[in-house]
């Protein structure tokens, strides 16, 4: 195993290690992102951008870094329940994406998915920003690494960080405008309250 890849597993295994034995509840991004200065941080944007934990670790720091909690969305072409709740996504991207300090930033993980056909399942929802469409930045993990480093089991799965790239949330399962919504203005609540 090379070098860099046994340094990114030793990082894992150190921003974890708050766990609790309830589940994965004491991830601090801040953890991973800092200490990975050898692995590249993924664009602002990212279209499909191929990448692992420490990529999306460093995603979401970005985003605390500008005061932003961020919704992470795990999806996959072939899974049916994540094509059920893609409108109820796009809807909370457009009414609380905003890119002021304290909106709430959203992150897809296509997992294990072909690329052609995470960006058709982008396009065909209207998440990949194209004519009238909202655009869901969205990460490439072909081999599902990173669910499993948030408690992600199965699909579809939403993890939820604060605004200062703590791990605050997860639901596993469709989300439900209800759910969603509350997860939401908890999110935007703690942010308000910190600024």
């Amino acid at each position: 195993m090379p070098l860099r890849n046994r340094l990114v597993g030793a990082l894992v295994v150190v921003a974890l290690s708050g766990v609790s034995c309830g589940g994965v509840d004491s991830i601090d991004v801040r953890v991973v992102a800092a200490n990975v200065a050898s692995v590249e941080v993924p664009p602002e944007s990212p279209v499909l951008h191929p990448a692992t934990w420490p990529q999306a670790a460093a995603w979401i720091e970005m985003q605390s870094d500008r005061g932003r909690p961020t919704v992470v969305n795990f999806f996959a072409s072939w899974c049916a329940p994540c094509r059920a709740e893609a409108p109820l996504l796009r809807r909370a991207i457009e009414e609380n994406g905003g890119a002021t300090a304290g909106g709430v930033a959203f992150l897809g993980i296509a997992h294990e998915d072909l690329e052609a056909a995470a960006r058709a399942f982008l396009r065909d929802n209207h998440l990949d920003g194209g004519s009238g469409a909202v655009r869901l930045d969205t990460l490439f993990d072909p081999q599902g690494l990173i669910a499993p480093q948030v408690g992600g089991v199965g699909l579809p799965f939403t993890a939820f960080f604060d605004h200062r790239g703590q791990l605050v949330g997860t639901i596993n399962g469709v989300l439900t405008e209800t759910a969603l919504a509350q997860r939401l203005a908890d999110l935007r609540a703690a942010a308000n309250a910190a600024a």
